[in-house]
């Protein structure tokens, strides 16, 4: 198992999910005090789409 760095900060510890479809999702509010979300990819393996800010 390998991880690869987000480009983002984080403040606090972030949260982990499953949604309604069975992704993983990521939650964080970043530095700029904004809640930060990244699904997983729809392929093989854990692999996350970059960082969505809502």
């Amino acid at each position: 198992m390998w991880w690869t760095a987000t480009g983002g900060e984080c403040v606090g510890a972030p949260a982990l999910a499953v949604d309604g479809a069975g992704r993983v999702d990521l939650a964080a509010i970043g530095r700029d005090g904004a809640l930060h979300v990244a699904r997983q990819k729809p392929e093989e393996g854990l692999a996350l789409a970059a960082w969505t800010r809502v």
